[in-house]
This record gives structure tokens, C-alpha cells and sequence, in this order.
């Protein structure tokens, strides 16, 4: 079974125009507000930028049911300050499984880790 990945998220972005290319591109607020809990996808937080939801009928709801529109590539831990107070409490409410999806390694990191070991093998003989 596959357990859920929770991100942060926030419920705004700022879109300025580029002055030389005169393109409106989403960037994070400099006060993000409040910041919400939203279950993710992996291809959302795989990317490690900024999910911007720029639509304005696919939104997606946090725990709470505030609509969001920026998913960011990172938890919120339950003791933060600026995290709506109701996704942490839901949050915490959540059965866990063991080993959370932030705290697992990447393929690469595995990758690494056996070349590392094969390497220290080889040292060894």
C-alpha cells in the first residue's frame, strides 16, 4: 500500500509581468500567509520547484478545505508556527506507517549508497 505524501501549500502567488519579455510569471508571495497541508502527488513534489496552479476551475483543497493555489515541494511539520492550526491538527490525525515519504531515500540516493558500498568492498580486499 502506498502511503499518501502531504505538502505544504499556499493559497495565493503573485504573477508579475517581466519587463523585457512582458510574460506573467508566477512566483511565491513575498508574505505567503497562512500555510496549508495538501495531499500531493509524487510528480508534484518530484520536480523540487513550486507547483503553481494557475487555472482557475482545477484548484485543490487542503485538509482543511481552504482552496490552494501553490503546492510546494516540502512538508509541513506539525509544530509550525505559520501552518493553519486546523491541517496541523488533521495532520497529526493521520496514520503515518512508519518511515514518512520525505524522510525516504531517491533512487539516486540508493544508487549512490550501493556504488559507495561496492566501492568500500573493493578497498577492503
Amino acid at each position: 500500500m502506498r502511503l499518501p505524501i502531504y505538502a505544504a501549500a499556499l493559497t495565493r502567488f503573485e504573477k508579475p509581468k517581466d519587463p523585457i519579455t512582458h510574460i506573467h510569471t508566477p512566483i511565491l508571495p513575498e508574505e505567503p500567509g497562512i500555510i496549508h497541508v495538501v495531499r500531493a502527488t509524487p510528480r508534484e513534489v518530484a520536480q523540487h520547484d513550486p507547483w503553481f496552479i494557475e487555472d482557475p476551475e482545477p484548484y485543490r483543497a487542503g485538509l482543511c478545505g481552504a482552496r490552494v493555489k501553490v503546492i510546494l515541494a516540502m512538508p509541513l511539520r506539525s509544530d509550525d508556527p505559520e501552518g493553519c492550526w486546523e491541517c496541523r491538527r488533521l495532520l497529526d490525525a493521520v496514520p503515518r506507517g512508519g518511515v514518512d515519504y520525505w524522510e525516504r531515500p531517491t533512487a539516486k540516493e540508493i544508487q549512490r549508497r550501493r556504488k559507495y558500498a561496492a566501492r568500500q568492498k573493493r578497498s577492503e580486499k
